[in-house]
Formats: structure tokens, sequence, C-alpha cells
């Protein structure tokens, strides 16, 4: 039992990460009020906790250790600058949870955090061409769906008031999303 859990944790936490990849660009609610906001962020949380659920597992049952890099002591600078920020700001409640509307508090940058140092300890290095793969996937489907909204095809039927070929959004909600992740690319 322990050696076929041992053997699937790792392709589990792989099709996780991938689905959090390929998933969260592309996913959208147009029945909400916050057609992208509101959506990503519950399934970023959503997978995060199940990625947390396996990291559990493998450190209590398989005794693994936390995996450290040479950015521990930037993220933990940067992160002891957020939270002081958070607590001695003007609305420290706003500044923890973040807007209804994005979700951009402390909580989402400690998820990003939390997901980064999953990745580093959970993912082995076979995998790291399928996560390529899936990202360079994930952007030209979203690139493809930029295009159709700049020719103004409807493809998906979605309606969007306010968005026009000037500024395209794509599935990302928001133009400089998808220009950052351009230029991480």
């Amino acid at each position: 039992y322990f050696y076929m859990m041992r053997k699937g944790l790792p392709i589990l936490s792989q099709i996780l990460f991938c689905l959090l990849l390929f998933g969260l660009p592309l996913f959208m609610d147009t029945k909400i009020s916050s057609t992208f906001g509101v959506s990503k962020t519950t399934l970023l949380r959503t997978i995060s906790l199940l990625i947390a659920s396996l990291w559990i597992i493998r450190l209590t049952y398989f005794k693994e250790r936390f995996v450290k890099t040479s950015l521990d002591i930037p993220i933990l600078a940067y992160l002891s600058a957020t939270i002081l920020s958070t607590m001695l700001g003007r609305s420290p409640i706003l500044s923890f949870f973040g807007s209804y509307e994005r979700q951009e508090g402390l909580t989402t940058l400690i998820n990003y955090i939390f997901l980064f140092y999953a990745s580093i300890n959970l993912l082995e290095k076979e995998a790291i061409p399928r996560i390529i793969n899936v990202v360079v996937l994930t952007g030209v489907l979203s690139a493809g769906l930029g295009i159709t909204q700049h020719y103004e095809m409807n493809i998906l039927h979605l309606e969007w008031g306010g968005f026009s070929k000037d500024r395209v959004v794509s599935s990302f909600g928001n133009s400089i999303v998808g220009l950052s992740i351009g230029m991480f690319l």
C-alpha cells in the first residue's frame, strides 16, 4: 500500500500543478459579478488545499524533508514587510483579504509563496518538460481567444460589457496580466 502511495503521490502532485497552470488562466465564470477574480481565486485556493494535503501526507508518512532555496531570505523579508504593512495600513482587513473583485490581499501572496515551496518540494525534475508544455498550451489557447476577441468573433458566446477589440482581455480578465505572462515566457 505504501509503495503504491509513494509512487502515486508525485504523479498526483504533477497532475494538480498542471491542472492549476492550465485551469487558472483559462477559468472564468460569467454567472457571477466578478467574471475573473473570484472564480480564479476560488480555483487557486481549492487546488492549493489539495496540494497542501498531498504535501502533508508526504511529510508525515514518508518523513520527507523541507527543501530550502537561495530565495528563502528574500522571500521571508518580502513577506515580513508585507505583513507589517498589512498590520499598519489604513485598512488591515482589506489588506489581508483583498477586495472582492481582485482578491489581491496578503492571503493571495501567502498562497503564491506556498505554491512556490510546494513546487520545489513536490515536483520532480522529470515533471518540468510537462509543466512547460502545459504553460505553452495554455498560452496558445488564451492567445487564440484573445485574437478572436480582437476580431470580434465571440466563439464562446460570452457577454461582457465594456470589452472591445482595442483592449483584449482573453481569459485573464486584465490585459496587463496577459502582457506580464507574455514577458515572463
